[in-house]
């Protein structure tokens, strides 16, 4: 497996998980106060996002539909999370490290 890094804290994935998102897709604005948006050139229809904290927990699932969706995450205390998009087969497509203000 591979680990990631932050702040002295580890969070494995397996290798072949880790893809950073690719051109099709944008995630912004990072760092973020309140909301998130996701954008595709593609639509993403049954799409997942799933954001984790940096202890692993699952903070959000939602589903997508749509090539453009605006997440609110007013709920989210300021810190580093990560965001993964997964394809309609539960297929990561990519992560990135996200960060609320």
């Amino acid at each position: 497996g591979s680990e990631l890094m932050i702040d002295n804290l580890s969070i494995e994935f397996p290798v072949s998980k880790i893809k950073n998102l690719d051109a099709n897709f944008d995630v912004f604005p990072n760092p973020f106060q309140n909301h998130l948006v996701i954008q595709s050139t593609n639509i993403l229809e049954n799409h997942t996002i799933e954001i984790y904290n940096l202890m692993g927990e699952k903070v959000l699932f939602q589903i997508l539909n749509h090539s453009k969706q605006v997440l609110d995450l007013s709920f989210l205390k300021s810190g580093i999370y990560i965001f993964v998009l997964k394809d309609n087969n539960q297929s990561i497509i990519g992560t990135q490290k996200i960060i609320k203000e």
